[in-house]
């Protein structure tokens, strides 16, 4: 009888680790990777809200849909003016788009055309330390 023990012991470790190994396979591929979108603020209905106070817009990401128009439906809730603007890169050398300026208490819907997928960069364009990204996907 001692002589079975160290086999059962020895098959017990087998499974045991061809357990694991199988474990470890299927749950590395069974949790999908979140999109960099799925992080963002989304529009609803074709429109997005964005609210500026603080000096801060109160989010710092957006997600549009690729190669359709999207309403920014923008309020400024601040005692200083602000505005959109969205750029392909925080270098601001190419615009997609600028929105009014507005003043403090004011509210516009701004209308932004569809752009190509990627991920671009948004500010207001008179504090450009309020910013953000757009995934646009």
């Amino acid at each position: 009888m001692l002589t079975s023990t160290p086999r059962r012991m020895g098959a017990l470790i087998t499974l045991s680790v061809v357990l694991a190994v199988a474990l470890a396979a299927c749950s590395s591929g069974s949790s999908p990777v979140p999109s960099e979108a799925a992080e963002c603020r989304a529009p609803v209905g074709g429109v997005i809200t964005v609210t500026a106070e603080n000096l801060v817009f109160d989010t710092t990401c957006l997600a549009l849909p690729a190669g359709e128009p999207v309403t920014i439906a923008f309020t400024n809730n601040d005692n200083q003016p602000h505005n959109i603007g969205i750029y392909t890169d925080s270098d601001k050398i190419t615009q997609l788009f600028e929105g009014e300026i507005l003043d403090s208490g004011e509210a516009i819907e701004y209308h932004v055309p569809g752009q190509e997928a990627g991920t671009y960069y948004f500010d207001c364009t008179v504090h450009p330390a309020m910013n953000g990204r757009v995934v646009i996907d």
